[in-house]
């Protein structure tokens, strides 16, 4: 990995860096929930999708006022994140008309990542920042491990809205960005061990 993709971990106090282990420890539903109350009393009317923790769309939308922001928690858990994700975010934000997006992870932005959002509507939310965003919002306790499906996966723990199966594997599908088509698509839950996709408008 080069120099100016590599990701700098932010330095955290003792006390900062075990609620961030507190944070990381979360499951998709409870960090989801979390993320939404943050939101609203920082005064933001918040509308959550039912994505379910998917890749390639958005979690929350934030109201206030006359502004449209949206917000994807979904690399919460990622160390790193490059620039991929930022663009395809960047790419969503266009397609829909919002205001802003706010990319949260408890890592860190690569620096190519960070270059690009330079000047854009891109809030990119680090592992200080997420400690800060949040503050002194209480964490809610884990449910125990017993509720959770055997199979669960990060990417599949709340029931994600309804898309059309998949032609290669069946399972399920969501919608992503096409930066290449600028046009949203149908793809796999299972992306990238299936790459099977779909036009909008099939379902």
């Amino acid at each position: 990995m080069s120099w100016f993709r590599r990701a700098t971990q932010p330095r955290l106090s003792p006390a900062d860096q075990g609620r961030l282990d507190r944070l990381r420890a979360l499951r998709w539903p409870e960090f989801e929930a979390l993320m939404a109350a943050t939101f609203e009393s920082n005064g933001y009317e918040v509308e959550k999708t039912g994505k379910g923790g998917l890749d390639g769309d958005i979690d929350l939308v934030l109201r206030r006022g006359e502004s449209t922001e949206l917000v994807q928690c979904k690399p919460w858990k990622r160390r790193e994140v490059g620039i991929a994700a930022v663009r395809e975010m960047a790419g969503v934000l266009r397609h829909r008309g919002a205001d802003a997006v706010w990319i949260v992870c408890s890592g860190a932005f690569t620096d190519e990542a960070r270059e690009f959002a330079k000047g854009q509507p891109l809030k990119l939310v680090d592992a200080t920042r997420l400690v800060s965003l949040v503050g002194d919002a209480p964490v809610p306790p884990l449910a125990p491990a017993q509720d959770e499906p055997a199979s669960a996966t990060p990417h599949a723990e709340a029931n994600p809205a309804p898309g059309p199966a998949c032609p290669r594997c069946g399972a399920a599908m969501y919608q992503r960005f096409n930066p290449q088509t600028s046009g949203m698509y149908w793809g796999c839950v299972n992306y990238p061990r299936c790459k099977g996709s779909r036009p909008l408008g099939l379902d």
